[in-house]
């Protein structure tokens, strides 16, 4: 997306393991720290390509764990689904496979890409290509959207 990113991340119990304590209690854990040393490593590389100073992001980067409110492979469909039909709803594309930077494209061949562990994805949401499609072609519920945020 032009201003912002999603990322479907599993994890497992070596990057969620608390790593560090700060100063206010708050638990760092592998993940958290690779993610902070992810986002700075990029904004150091446009800085630099665009000989800019300054944030790139906002100081809070917004998560959501999978809840007791849905099972994780409901949470992980339906998440799927809203991050690939993002920009169709935010006007930049017409279809999924439009948009260049989709995870989209590497699961349906039109891209022979690394953007994504394409068999974890295939695994974990038990995916062939007509299942794929009628999971991203399903439109989202409004009360599944609200449950994402």
């Amino acid at each position: 997306m032009p201003n912002h990113f999603h990322f479907l991340i599993k994890t497992d119990l070596r990057t969620t393991a608390v790593v560090a304590q700060s100063n206010n209690d708050i638990a760092v854990t592998a993940f958290s720290r690779g993610l902070g040393t992810m986002l700075s490593s990029y904004t150091k590389a446009i800085q630099n390509q665009e000989q800019i100073t300054g944030s790139l992001f906002q100081q809070k980067t917004k998560t959501k764990q999978v809840s007791s409110e849905w099972s994780w492979e409901d949470y992980t469909r339906v998440c799927f689904r809203y991050i690939l039909q993002n920009p169709i709803r935010a006007g930049l594309v017409e279809g999924i496979g439009d948009w260049e930077f989709s995870s989209y494209r590497d699961l349906v061949g039109l891209r022979n890409g690394t953007l994504c562990d394409q068999e974890l994805i295939k695994s974990e949401l038990a995916l062939d290509k007509n299942r794929l499609e009628d999971l991203v072609g399903t439109p989202l519920k409004p009360e599944e959207v609200e449950k994402l945020w």
